[in-house]
């Protein structure tokens, strides 16, 4: 059985009424209005009328879309600038915390000096009881 041109072409561009229904519902469009514009279309029935109201249904969805879209944008902008504004507080608090480390440093070598300074003067004068106590020992013999 040999093929005809006709019988190929028909095959090759053949669409279901499912299919029309399914990109319909695809592309948004509320599950009664599609199966009724999916029926139409299959059997040629769609009018200038019915191209209109698609038109129209899907320039609101778009319209929603794009207004969706660019809310979202708005958002992006938005959590942007939060974002370096946290960055810049985080920064701040970063210096601020290094320069109160320099501070407890610096106050801790304070500290540590002074407290070797005093250590030596005790031992120092600890150093002198001991030897004068040793000197009068030293003489108590002695005499």
């Amino acid at each position: 059985m040999q093929v005809t041109q006709e019988q190929a072409d028909y095959t090759r561009y053949h669409i279901t009424e499912q299919q029309v229904y399914e990109e319909l519902i695809r592309m948004g469009m509320d599950k009664p209005i599609a199966i009724q514009f999916a029926n139409k279309y299959f059997y040629n029935e769609l009018t200038q009328r019915d191209l209109e109201n698609l038109e129209k249904n899907f320039n609101v969805r778009l319209k929603a879309l794009e207004d969706r879209i660019m809310g979202v944008e708005n958002r992006i902008s938005e959590l942007k600038d939060d974002i370096k504004s946290l960055d810049t507080k985080i920064d701040n608090v970063k210096n601020e915390l290094k320069d109160d480390i320099k501070n407890v440093k610096n106050e801790l070598s304070v500290k540590i000096d002074s407290l070797e300074k005093n250590n030596k003067w005790i031992f120092g004068l600890t150093f002198t009881i001991w030897l004068t106590t040793l000197g009068g020992f030293i003489a108590l013999f002695l005499k």
